[in-house]
């Protein structure tokens, strides 16, 4: 399944870690991950940004306070999300990376997020311990769709 990974360039480091998390599930052919990085040298960056949110089936939203300030991340691509996920095109997952005011915002507030209970990853202890949670409930999420059970 094609993820989209949204996520503000402050997040980099935490994107990053996500993804290695996230690599057994690639492996096992679950998942296929596309972040901005993919993007080469001489593309046009808002089609291929286009092109990647109208291929992927899961958006999985990094949030934090850089994401929530971000005009493009919130205008175009969580925009772009919710669209899909109101018209039952794809699942959103929003990702609390760090200790924010993310439910205020009303068109994710309702969606059941990531770690466990919404608990910012900065929050756990070691970090290691929430990218695990995130993978293992993103895990469960992929085989529930390959079993059809969603």
């Amino acid at each position: 399944m094609k993820a989209f990974i949204s996520y503000s360039h402050s997040d980099t480091k935490q994107k990053d870690k996500l993804l290695t998390f996230l690599k057994p599930l690639e492996r096992n052919g679950l998942i296929q991950c596309w972040h901005d990085y993919e993007i080469q040298a001489g593309s046009e960056i808002d089609a291929e940004i286009k092109k990647a949110m109208d291929e992927a089936y899961l958006f999985l939203l990094c949030i934090s306070a850089d994401a929530i300030f971000s005009k493009y991340i919130w205008g175009v691509e969580i925009k772009e999300a919710v669209r899909r996920h109101n018209n039952k095109t794809a699942i959103v997952v929003p990702i609390i990376l760090r200790d924010c005011s993310w439910g205020a915002v009303e068109s994710i507030a309702n969606l059941k997020a990531l770690p466990t209970d919404a608990v910012p990853v900065t929050s756990w202890n070691p970090h290691d311990r929430g990218y695990n949670d995130i993978a293992k409930g993103i895990e469960r999420l992929l085989l529930q769709l390959k079993r059809g059970d969603l």
